[in-house]
């Protein structure tokens, strides 16, 4: 995975620690999606998806809550087997990368095994 979790701060005084890393980004600059995903790959962070849609990542587990329809394209930080908790979709074996059918709104839970 990604060497830190990566957060964004207002504070030039936040400093790093040793699993985080602070991107400074001042309050009055308006920063929009893009400009935060390029900030947050610039620092070494792993990002999953390239769209505006919601991710929560942690603990083997990956979920994508969809802004919009639409086939995405998930990128994993390692090779990893995955599989879908709630849904009919079947397993993937040693995947970096895999695309997945969202309706608008709908939200994915996936297990995420590590194959190193």
């Amino acid at each position: 995975g990604a060497a830190y979790d990566v957060y964004l701060a207002s504070d030039e005084a936040s400093p790093d620690m040793p699993k985080y890393r602070a991107v400074f980004s001042p309050k009055d600059e308006a920063l929009g999606l893009d400009a935060i995903r390029e900030r947050i790959k610039s620092s070494g962070a792993h990002v999953y998806l390239d769209t505006g849609d919601v991710v929560y990542a942690g603990f083997g587990y990956l979920c994508v809550c969809a802004s919009s329809a639409g086939v995405k394209t998930i990128a994993l930080p390692e090779v990893s087997d995955v599989e879908e908790i709630f849904g009919a979709a079947p397993s993937r074996r040693g995947v970096g990368i895999f695309r997945e059918e969202f309706r608008n709104g709908e939200t994915k839970v996936y297990r995420i095994v590590s194959r190193r």
